[in-house]
Order: C-alpha cells, then sequence, then structure tokens
C-alpha cells in the first residue's frame, strides 16, 4: 500500500484516536525514504502545515472537551470499585491507560475540526487515498472494528470493497466494513448472503449481535433455508437470551 503509515496515521487523528499534539509526534517519526520525490515533499509540506496549525490554533476547554473528561472519570471510578486482584492485572492496566488520557491535553472540537478539514482538503491525502486498489482500501477500513468517521462510500464502491473481500475469503474484513457502516443506511446484502453460502455460523452471529439495533434480522434469519446452520448458530452464546432464530 503507498503511503500506508501517512495513511494510517492521518486517519488515526480522524477517528480520535491519538491527539493532534499526538499525530505531530508520529509525522515526525515517520520515515521519508519512504516516499518518492514528490511525494516527499508534499508529505514535508503537510507534516509542516499540520505542526503550525497544532502550534497557533488555541484549544479552549470547550463542552466537547468537558463531556469526554467527564466520561472518563465516570469510567475510571467505576472500573477502580472492582478489587485489585491479580488476575484483573489487565483490567488494572487499562485503569492507567485511561487515567493518562484524562491527564493529557483533548482537543477542542474547534481545533479537531479545523485539522480535520485541512487533511480531508488536502491534495496530498487524496492523491494517497485514490492510489489505493479495492483490496487495500478494504484493509485500510476495516483495520478497526468501528471507527467513528470510516471514509465515506457509495453503495456501489462499498459492494466492490465487500466482493474483492469475498474474493481474497477475508471474513473478519467483511464483518467489520458492516459494523463500520452500521449507521450510514448502507445495505449489506453481499455479506448476509456470502455468510449463508459458506455456512458461517460464527459471522452470522457476530453480525446480527454487533448490528442488532439497525439490522433486519427476520430478513436475515428468512434467508437461511439450512436447518444445521440455524443449529450452529444457536450454539452461539449471545443469541442464548434471543428467540429470533428459534422463531424461525
Amino acid at each position: 500500500m503507498k503511503n500506508k503509515e501517512f495513511l494510517d496515521l492521518c486517519y488515526k487523528f480522524l477517528n480520535k484516536f491519538v491527539t493532534s499534539c499526538e499525530f505531530v509526534v508520529l509525522l515526525e517519526k515517520v520515515d521519508l525514504s519512504v516516499f518518492n520525490d514528490e511525494d516527499k515533499d508534499s508529505f514535508v509540506d503537510f507534516k509542516n502545515h499540520i505542526k503550525e496549525m497544532v502550534e497557533t490554533i488555541p484549544n479552549e476547554v470547550d463542552d466537547y472537551v468537558k463531556k469526554e473528561k467527564e466520561k472518563l472519570k465516570n469510567v475510571i471510578g467505576k472500573l477502580e470499585q472492582i478489587p485489585k486482584e491479580e488476575e484483573f492485572e489487565q483490567l488494572n492496566n487499562h485503569v492507567e491507560i485511561l487515567k493518562k488520557s484524562y491527564d493529557k491535553e483533548i482537543d477542542s472540537h474547534d481545533k479537531w475540526f479545523k485539522i480535520f478539514g485541512f487533511i480531508v482538503e488536502n491534495d496530498f491525502f487524496n492523491k494517497s487515498m485514490d492510489s489505493l486498489t479495492d483490496y487495500e482500501m478494504l484493509e485500510f477500513i476495516s483495520q478497526y472494528i468501528c471507527a467513528p468517521f470510516p471514509p465515506q462510500l457509495e453503495q456501489n464502491k462499498f459492494d466492490d470493497l465487500i466482493r474483492v473481500g469475498i474474493e481474497k475469503d477475508e471474513r473478519e474484513w467483511i464483518w467489520r466494513m458492516a459494523v463500520n457502516y452500521q449507521y450510514s443506511g448502507l445495505k449489506f446484502d453481499l455479506i448476509i448472503d456470502y455468510f449463508i453460502k459458506v455456512k458461517d455460523s460464527y459471522y452470522l452471529s457476530e453480525l446480527m449481535f454487533a448490528l442488532f439495533d439497525t439490522l433486519d434480522i427476520d430478513s436475515l434469519i428468512d434467508k437461511i433455508k439450512d436447518d444445521d446452520l440455524k443449529k450452529d448458530m444457536l450454539e452461539q452464546k449471545k443469541f442464548f437470551e434471543t428467540d429470533y432464530i428459534k422463531e424461525h
């Protein structure tokens, strides 16, 4: 994938997985030798402009920052009520990570939005995105299970990416595409039909569980004619509390 590290870093910032200050630090670490001469100059210009924006745009403590801090504080408080036994080492580590997140500066909505606007309108960023093949785009989007701001896709383009995933049998990526675009209004018929065709009870069940609020569950179950597949889905523990499969 051309300019993969650059695109991955931009995606992290656009989805608020890193702050603007962290973004600058990460951009400074990018190995320039991976670019050709033209892209190297474009990247340096991009990095310098981001750095200037981070340094000059005031970071007001707005309502967004206050709400994010309050959410972190509440989560930390609830997790700290759990006894700190050895078997909870992973949970305790997570609490420490959340505390560090609480202490660090969070971008205000205004600062994030202005930098967001610069990135998505930047020629070098868009040229790098446009250079991705369908398979690379599928991989790029599905690197996260649920990103707040995945690339905007029309139904035809979405289906093209799913077809590539089906051709390569990338079932996890295909499932993640549905989760990423759960509230987009896109249809997931290709995904559902493929999981039914290959009789994958695990990913069908995961799809139903993840998209329970937005997916037409009745329609999905009606498509399944294989009783053994329905039986396998019932064995997925997530659905012991629902009657959808049993009723069909």
